[in-house]
Formats: C-alpha cells, structure tokens, sequence
C-alpha cells in the first residue's frame, strides 16, 4: 500500500472543513498547512464521528484536546496514530474548541495517510 493524500477545505468565513472519512486500511500520518498569507493565524483542532454525518465530538487524548500551535503555517504536523485510532470520520477545525477561529478565504489543507502496520 502507498501514502494516500486527501484534501480537507476550510471555506471562507468558516472554521470547520468539509467532512473526511478515512481511508480503509490507513491512518492519519500527517497534515501539511498552507502557506504564509494562505491561513487566517489559528491553531488546528479536530472534530470526530464514527459514521458519516453523524453527531460530531471534538477529539481529546489524556493531556486534552487533541490541538497543534498557532504558528502551523507551511509545516508538515505529524500526528499520532494513537490520537487518531478509530476515528473514521473527522473534520478539521481552525482554533480550538473554545475558540473556533474563522478563516479569511477558502483554505486548503493536504491530509497524507499511511498504511496501518
């Protein structure tokens, strides 16, 4: 099996992603944020379900919510294959939970998946 990359969009005026549903046999590895003066200045956060459409929760581990910095612009975010284990369906959100942050135009983010081992 080879990387996967799927594309999470954020619409303007909007802090939540369009809905992704994870491929089968994969996790999520990594996601790789938009240049400089292509992302409204926000952390990145997470919303989960187990089926499409379904009910949304925001994604916590034991030290909290599941969340990178405010300064993820043009980098490469490694994520935890144990944060993300059995999520199938998540949406990716600009801020936190507490504070959703909406972006200034349509952004996109490229979401790169590995095989499970």
């Amino acid at each position: 099996m080879a990387t996967i990359k799927l594309v999470a969009t954020i619409l303007s005026g909007a802090a939540l992603s369009d809905e992704i549903i994870a491929p089968n046999g994969y996790h999520l590895a990594g996601l790789l944020m938009p240049a400089a003066g292509a992302w409204t200045a926000a952390g990145v956060t997470f919303q989960v379900t187990n089926v499409p459409a379904g009910t949304y929760d925001n994604l916590f581990n034991t030290s909290g919510e599941v969340a990178f910095a405010s300064d993820a612009v043009a980098k490469f975010l490694t994520c935890s294959q144990l944060d993300f284990r059995g999520v199938q369906v998540f949406k990716v959100r600009s801020g936190t939970a507490a504070t959703p942050v909406n972006q200034g135009a349509d952004r996109t983010i490229s979401l790169v998946w590995r095989p499970l081992r």
